[in-house]
């Protein structure tokens, strides 16, 4: 009651008439109206989920959400349920940052980061021919920079690299577009 009279107060003159106290406290309703309410909420998030079925972006999910799509739309994954201690434990943060999904997602960043790094290097060195011909870039210590970039590829595709991206987002394989993935 203080929430609504305090928040919803700002949006409506009288939030008592617009929110009655029985939908303030859906557990004092009618026992059978509340459970169809129970079960309105759940078919809807079953819908739901089965759209991430149909378009086939749950495999894109990060396991634990992979898991709780399947409980959502078909009550179970692998015959667990959201009670089983092997789904809740895929939530923790370890388990997400061992998981394959995950290790995927940092080789596919050292791989955009290779990429990148590869460009800076050709674009140095064409800058470093124009420089000697005169034409060009005249003063700018482009070898140094050029070993600097060199320097920087070389710790990007060491395999320690994705070590140090432990922790972060990484990035979705999907977009290296038509890059491969290392294997």
């Amino acid at each position: 009651r203080q929430f609504a009279e305090h928040f919803l107060g700002r949006i409506f003159e009288n939030p008592d008439a617009v929110f009655p106290e029985s939908w303030l406290k859906p557990e004092t309703q009618d026992l059978r109206l509340f459970v169809q309410g129970v079960d309105a909420i759940v078919e809807s998030q079953r819908r739901v989920a089965l759209l991430y079925f149909e378009d086939g972006s749950v495999e894109m999910a990060c396991p634990p959400v992979r898991a709780l799509l399947h409980i959502m739309a078909y009550g179970s994954y692998e015959g667990k349920t959201a009670a089983d201690a092997e789904i809740r434990a895929m939530f923790t943060r370890e388990a997400l940052l061992e998981s394959g999904w995950y290790q995927q997602r940092l080789q596919a960043k050292q791989a955009r980061d290779a990429a990148l790094w590869r460009r800076h290097i050709a674009a140095l060195e064409a800058a470093l021919t124009q420089q000697r011909t005169g034409k060009l870039y005249h003063g700018l210590p482009l070898r140094r920079r050029l070993e600097a970039a060199r320097a920087r590829l070389q710790a990007i595709e060491s395999p320690a690299y994705t070590g140090g991206l432990t922790g972060t987002i990484g990035l979705d394989p999907a977009c290296l577009g038509g890059a491969q993935m290392p294997t």
